[in-house]
């Protein structure tokens, strides 16, 4: 009786622990604020994030003033959302001439224990093309190479999203202001691609794509027009955040071309990004871990800096069901 007793009393005790923990397992997300990352001299937005080994990883545009998009070849890594430390891999970086690209628009796919970037480089803003490297660790990464060097050699081509299905890689992307996907002939990314195929995102425009499977089911998440956000630039207002279902099982290309149930992922807004709300969304279902889905997503209150861009900044958001959406310090 006496040993009962005392599981017990070990068992009371532990409870508030055991409670605090299973609220916030991954960070202190009542004591965070939006913005969650800024850089006084740069814009960041595009961005992509993953979690390892305790961290997180924030991959992002990082485009500097004036008429060229210059992003750096840095990254950011962080344990808390709070303290981000800047890396720089020299995998992740294209050279065009006397000219340094970094990594824009990335999008991250985990395959296995290696992780895939795919992302956006080129010597000028109107001639842009994909690239790819690997890791196995977010920190080091694979000298960069063309993803698909036999893709139309004039065309700009833009926010990459990889997945990897049935035995193939897909690659979806935006080509002049049309959405593409294309698969791999076989498991390798080796520069072997079936002929592009033009893609629907419900019918309407779309950009910034995302391809995410939850609970065995494709999603795309991608930025959209909506009709509630502020119009204030080509680039900033009107740009919001959809998730959208495939129309198939994924097995055969044409199911990557065909998405359909366009839903809105209504963020609130705050007082940062009055003016770009939440463009470029990512989403990270981190269910096992806090039973969570994060939106990262970019805001800005201007919208003339950084070629029209607005100095954007990172934000996020979470959420249980992807309907209800709280902000940093509000609970569920």
């Amino acid at each position: 009786m006496r040993w009962m007793i005392r599981a017990i009393v070990a068992v009371v005790w532990l409870l508030p622990f055991l409670a605090a923990a299973g609220d916030d397992p991954l960070f202190d997300w009542m004591g965070l604020k939006n913005p969650i990352l800024s850089l006084p001299d740069r814009m960041l937005k595009d961005q992509a994030v993953a979690i390892r080994g305790g961290y997180f990883y924030l991959f992002a545009s990082t485009r500097s003033e004036g008429p060229e998009p210059a992003d750096a070849a840095c990254f950011f890594r962080t344990p808390d959302f709070k303290e981000f430390e800047r890396l720089e891999s020299p995998g992740l970086t294209v050279t065009f001439g006397a000219t340094v690209r970094g990594p824009a628009s990335p999008d991250l796919v985990r395959r296995g224990d290696d992780w895939f970037i795919v992302f956006q480089a080129g010597p000028k803003e109107y001639f842009r093309r994909l690239y790819y490297s690997s890791s196995a660790d977010l920190v080091s990464w694979s000298p960069a190479a063309a993803i698909n060097p036999g893709m139309k050699p004039r065309q700009r081509q833009i926010d990459g999203a990889l997945a990897f299905e049935a035995g193939h890689w897909i690659l979806g992307y935006k080509g002049g202001q049309s959405f593409y996907v294309t698969r791999s002939k076989g498991p390798e990314l080796d520069g072997r691609w079936e002929r592009p195929v033009r893609a629907s995102a419900g019918g309407e425009w779309a950009e910034n794509f995302q391809f995410i499977k939850i609970e065995g089911r494709w999603r795309m998440v991608a930025t959209a027009r909506g009709s509630k956000n502020l119009l204030a630039g080509q680039y900033t207002g009107n740009h919001d955040p959809f998730i959208y279902e495939m129309d198939g099982d994924g097995s055969e290309l044409a199911d990557w071309a065909r998405w359909k149930n366009r839903t809105a992922l209504e963020v609130p807004g705050e007082d940062w990004n009055r003016v770009m709300k939440a463009n470029s969304g990512y989403l990270c279902d981190w269910r096992e871990y806090d039973g969570h889905f994060y939106l990262f997503y970019a805001g800005a209150n201007d919208g003339e800096r950084f070629a029209g861009r607005g100095h954007a900044m990172i934000g996020v958001a979470r959420s249980l069901d992807l309907v209800t959406w709280r902000l940093p310090g509000q609970a569920d």
